[in-house]
């Protein structure tokens, strides 16, 4: 896949997380809680936490708590290649976020 190609699906995808968040935050009453991790895109770590928290904000709701959690014996491997470059990849650790609305 071509660097824009994966560019149009990172952006489609957070287009879509968007939603989805406010999907949840208008059937959530009080507290929100999300656990994700980062994601290597192109060899750049993408700081999803980060990402949560801003698009949370847009939504009227604020990080109250954060917590950070190894993953031990994960499975996949770091490196994720197509064809000999290696264009993604998963991180070892993720984060818990604690969200409480407006």
């Amino acid at each position: 896949m071509t660097h824009e190609g994966r560019t149009h699906e990172a952006v489609c995808f957070y287009h879509d997380y968007f939603t989805a968040l406010r999907e949840i935050v208008r059937v959530t009453a009080e507290t929100v809680v999300i656990v994700i991790g980062h994601r290597i895109l192109d060899g750049v770590v993408i700081d999803n936490a980060a990402i949560t928290t801003e698009l949370m904000a847009q939504l009227g709701w604020q990080l109250e708590e954060r917590f950070a959690r190894d993953i031990r014996r994960k499975r996949i491997n770091k490196k994720m290649a197509t064809g000999n470059t290696a264009n993604g990849g998963t991180i070892d650790s993720e984060a818990i976020l604690v969200y409480t609305g407006p």
